[in-house]
């Protein structure tokens, strides 16, 4: 192991000089032509024509400010699809945070499972059973990774926005890229372009990941009380699947240091996943409108049309590892398909408006149509769903704020719903208080119902709505860093898969309790970051780590009257001994197991310079295997990589 480390590290020291030419050769060559294109023109399009707003667009100095800055509108507005101003998320303002965004996975505030390997499928660790109301084929394993457009920001700014985020391990194959871009035309029209890809070619054999995301969206503001908002989303994923490790054995034999000589259970299985949308909504506001406050009523239209495809292949006829699902003599296919084309039409209220008034909210209420044409296999059911929707928030004062929201299904699935309720008190600068309480009751998943593997039916279900119900509340003190959440969910009729990959209904009530403690704080040099998930389950067939706790340590410097910024650190994820999850591939869902997985810890270390907004850095993965071989899994029979350095850089770039 120790010569591995040598190696890699001579492979930095030789490769370093041709490190900015594989960037740029890698970007050209897995950015869209179309996409590249438009981004030249944008970009020539500002050098020539300036700022229309330099006067009204501070200075921005983001080493001398703290974590998580809320970029404000004096710098520029980030928008909703729904025209509401928003922060930015953490991943492009906090500088700690932004060393580690190439695995979303590893977001100190999230917790994960995920098969070891960049881009690889995922579940999350902490226990939340609550989903959209409406028709779902249950295909949720790349859920972190996907672009969707309830996400994608819109950027009102008169200097162009451009964050660049690349960094790769020894080989290119190992590579992560994210690119956004915003540019207003005028105060009233403007472009939103975010890019995504990770390309991952495994530790393991036949372990490739390789996803690309694109999302391209416009606003047009024709008068002040008009709003459009338009965007397109893709999604590409393609990866193979192994199946996992044969056997642990391996890894005491020195012939395998070589982690791609182990055996694995499938070697030419492949997987995708691909989506498209493409989404149009509209404000029309027929009260007062002064300075982009509104007051009045307001009508909402919000139309959808998106695809998603789902399809596995296995030419292998490995029978021992697909078990009661069907296999041919050309082996083993699977294929899922969604048509979704949805129109809604509502109206909105708001009221006390005004940036001096302690009194204000807003009502709105829409009823939707959505439209489903749903394959598996060779057939195909049409299921239509009508949903009617009301939200509502109100700010009783600068101490207490309300927040509710319910989608009820009527049509298919008739009786579907979902109520969420939140109540925020802010009696002291420094003290926070939220309560919330969330009931739903909502049908099982399409692949929960039925699955069909070569057009032979595996399991038919008829399942009733399984109910869920959570109560909880937060308490944070902003100045001290601290916050601590307590969480408790009450489930019946809860769906879940079993070790032989089909699924089971639970017909007890099942109780989970969920603790969760934060600290982030800096204290003059020293930075650190602490998340800490403590979860009991009353049924063993929910499966969830009695804890999981993620730490950061580090040191930030600024040098060179404050012009550079030396960050040196290290990060951990603690989880002690449990029995966890097993994947499915052919089906992409996971499952729980009766098998101790070994995790423990892991440990990674940071190096990183920063000089205004440009970053370079080194991350060292998995230091622990440096000095302890023994695999780490959050997935049975995928281990973590072993040790590995990755070198990245991160640039925003403004006008």
């Amino acid at each position: 192991m120790h010569a591995t480390f040598v190696r890699h590290l001579l492979n930095y020291v030789i490769n370093l000089r041709l490190f900015i030419i594989k960037i740029s050769v890698y970007i050209k060559s897995t950015l869209p032509r179309w996409l590249f294109l438009v981004f030249f023109s944008i970009t020539l399009s500002n050098i020539v024509n300036g700022q229309f707003t330099r006067d009204s667009v501070p200075v921005f100095d983001s080493i001398t400010v703290d974590n998580d800055i809320d970029i404000d509108s004096n710098f520029f507005a980030v928008m909703n699809r729904w025209g509401e101003q928003i922060t930015l998320p953490r991943s492009e303002t906090d500088s700690v945070w932004n060393y580690w965004n190439h695995v979303p996975a590893l977001d100190p505030s999230r917790f994960y499972f995920y098969l070891g390997n960049t881009g690889s499928p995922a579940i999350e660790a902490r226990w939340n059973p609550h989903k959209a109301v409406g028709f779902d084929p249950g295909v949720h394993h790349l859920d972190l990774y996907r672009l969707n457009s309830d996400q994608f920001n819109y950027y009102s700014t008169g200097r162009a926005y451009t964050l660049l985020h690349y960094n790769q391990s020894p080989q290119q194959t190992k590579s992560a890229t994210n690119v956004k871009f915003g540019r207003a035309f005028s105060k009233a029209s403007g472009i939103s372009i975010q890019y995504d890809r990770i390309n991952d070619i495994g530790e393991f054999n036949h372990q490739k990941t390789r996803q690309t995301s694109v999302g391209a969206g416009l606003y047009f503001f024709p008068a002040d009380d008009k709003k459009v908002f338009f965007s397109y989303i893709s999604n590409n994923f393609t990866l193979e699947e192994n199946g996992g490790i044969t056997s642990i054995d391996f890894y005491a034999d020195p012939n395998y240091d070589d982690r791609s000589l182990i055996p694995t259970n499938l070697n030419i299985s492949l997987s995708e996943l691909k989506e498209r949308e493409a989404r149009l909504t509209s404000i029309w506001t027929l009260g007062e409108v002064r300075d982009t406050v509104t007051n009045g009523l307001s009508i909402l239209y919000d139309g959808k049309y998106s695809t998603l495809i789902y399809k596995y292949s296995d030419a292998n006829t490995n029978a021992s590892f697909y078990r009661n699902f069907s296999i041919h003599e050309n082996g083993q296919r699977a294929f899922i398909q969604n048509n979704v084309f949805s129109n809604s039409l509502g109206v909105q209220i708001d009221y006390g408006k005004r940036t001096d008034s302690e009194f204000k909210g807003k009502l709105n209420g829409r009823i939707e149509y959505r439209w489903n044409s749903y394959t598996q296999s060779d057939r195909t059911s049409d299921i239509n769903n009508l949903l009617l929707r009301a939200n509502y928030a109100q700010q009783l004062s600068k101490v207490i704020q309300l927040r509710s929201n319910l989608v009820l299904a009527l049509g298919d699935q008739a009786g579907d719903y979902l109520l969420k309720a939140n109540a925020i008190l802010r009696p002291f600068k420094s003290f926070h208080i939220q309560g919330h309480f969330i009931s739903q009751l909502r049908t099982p998943t399409g692949i929960e119902q039925v699955f069909y593997s070569l057009e032979s039916p595996i399991y038919l279900n008829n399942y009733p709505a399984a109910s869920y119900n959570a109560i909880g509340g937060t308490i944070s003190m902003p100045a001290l860093g601290l916050s601590a959440k307590i969480n408790n969910i009450i489930s019946s009729d809860h769906v879940y898969f079993d070790e032989e990959f089909t699924p089971q209904r639970l017909s007890s009530t099942v109780n989970i309790l969920q603790f969760q403690f934060g600290l982030k704080k800096q204290l003059h040099w020293l930075f650190t970051e602490n998340n800490i998930l403590i979860q009991n389950s009353s049924d063993n067939r929910i499966v969830v780590p009695t804890l999981y706790s993620k730490h950061y340590l580090g040191g930030k410097w600024q040098l060179f009257k404050k012009r550079l910024q030396l960050d040196l650190g290290a990060s951990g994820v603690i989880i002690p001994d449990f029995d966890g999850y097993g994947y499915f591939p052919l089906t992409g869902q996971f499952y729980p197991t009766q098998t101790n997985q070994s995790f423990n810890y892991t440990m990674n270390g940071l190096l990183g310079l920063r000089v205004d907004q440009f970053n370079v850095y080194i991350k060292f993965e998995n230091m622990q295997s440096i000095w302890d071989e023994e695999p780490r899994f959050m997935i049975q029979d995928y281990p973590m990589y072993d040790f590995r350095m990755r070198i990245g850089f991160r640039w925003l770039l403004r006008g």
